[in-house]
């Protein structure tokens, strides 16, 4: 018996140690995920996690999910019903949490229409989201179009779209917002573009705010920017790369 006894406990002192957790990741608020994103983050960084929330009727926007009196700008493009024909209708607005809550509601004279493209973007972020009436799905401007080259180059200070008609808006978070209808494919002092196309040097752009003072001379790693072509309701955005070359 003795001998059984002995051979126990010889055993009990043989097995592995298992270490214990000091704490578990759900009481340390930390992602049952995070080793993985760890390991993940040697490639890529997460994107911030997203907050603007926005909200469509036929009457209205609600923008949502912002800091208390913060900024946006509003790209929008319709196709409104006006008695036996259609409006194309653009629309390059600064909107303002004027109360300070955190939201803003947008109620255009004509309604949403159902046709219509509504592109957001914080002023503060450059966080940017497009939304529709709900069963309409506008196009995006593919980046290949039959015999018309990319949707959209960006060489240097020159935005070269593969539209004759577009309204474009930039945001620089934190210092502004610049915005430029384009129509027929002409600006002026511009360089002349291929048929069918426009081109539109950065610096052209008008502010949509006084104090957001004159269009940069060139992108930079953060800026946001929108394009809608109105006729075709289509739409292209894009950031530019944080950490980008």
């Amino acid at each position: 018996m003795k001998r059984c006894l002995l051979f126990a406990a010889l055993l009990l002192t043989m097995r592995p140690a298992v270490a214990q957790p000091k704490e578990s990741l759900a009481g340390s608020g930390a992602s049952p995920h995070s080793g993985l994103a760890l390991f993940q983050g040697i490639y890529s960084v997460p994107a911030a996690p997203s907050t603007l929330k926005i909200a469509i009727s036929d009457e209205h926007l609600l923008i949502q999910g912002l800091r208390p009196g913060a900024s946006v700008a509003l790209l929008g493009a319709a196709h409104e019903r006006a008695y036996y024909m259609t409006r194309v209708v653009s629309r390059r607005e600064i909107l303002t949490d004027d109360d300070r809550d955190g939201a803003i509601e947008y109620k255009p004279s004509s309604g949403i229409a159902f046709q219509s493209i509504w592109i957001i973007m914080d002023i503060a972020t450059g966080e940017t989201r497009v939304v529709t009436p709900a069963g309409y799905n506008p196009i995006e401007m593919t980046q290949q179009g039959a015999g018309r080259g990319n949707a959209v180059n960006i060489t240097g200070n020159i935005f070269d779209i593969g539209r004759d008609h577009a309204d474009i808006i930039v945001v620089r978070p934190n210092e502004g917002a610049w915005a430029l209808p384009v129509r027929e494919g002409g600006v002026k002092d511009a360089p002349v573009p291929a048929i069918g196309r426009s081109a539109v040097p950065l610096v052209k752009l008008s502010p949509l705010r006084p104090d957001f003072g004159s269009a940069p001379p060139a992108l930079k790693n953060g800026d946001a920017v929108a394009i809608v072509d109105a006729v075709r309701m289509q739409y292209w955005v894009t950031s530019i790369a944080r950490g980008a070359n």
